[in-house]
């Protein structure tokens, strides 16, 4: 019973981040878009999120594959990266507020471009160890 649970959950998991991520490569192509659908940032940042959740749908169904998981980390994290650092510098800032006080030397910076960029230079630090440990042919 337990097996065949964890099957359930595993392809319940695969289903929805293979639906996400179809769902948003398609409204990154433009060929779906939804009514009153607020334009906020290019399509580019669609399609890559669709990319990573469809990465990430596939490594889950395929489990334990050595280097591909390595590799499907290495795609995940520069997708995610790329993403946090467009927002970092160039996403419009009427969407976003709140400060922190003990960075108030920082207040002609809005804050969620400082935690987008650390998130993007964590994630290329992520993509760097995951790719390297590919090469060497660990996962």
């Amino acid at each position: 019973m337990s097996e065949e649970f964890k099957f359930k959950d595993r392809a319940f998991l695969v289903g929805s981040a293979l639906f996400a991520g179809v769902f948003l490569i398609l409204r990154g192509l433009e060929i779906l878009t939804p009514e009153n659908s607020a334009k906020n940032a290019p399509n580019w940042i669609f399609f890559a999120a669709g990319i990573a959740f469809t990465v990430a749908g596939i490594t889950v169904m395929v489990r334990n594959a050595g280097r591909w998981n390595a590799l499907s980390a290495t795609v995940i994290s520069l997708v995610l990266g790329s993403i946090f650092g467009w927002v970092s510098l160039f996403a419009d800032d009427s969407g976003a507020s709140g400060s922190v006080a003990f960075l108030s030397f920082l207040s002609g910076i809005p804050f969620h471009r400082i935690l987008f960029g650390i998130g993007a230079v964590v994630c290329g630090l992520v993509s760097y160890f995951a790719f390297r440990s590919f090469l060497r042919g660990s996962g």
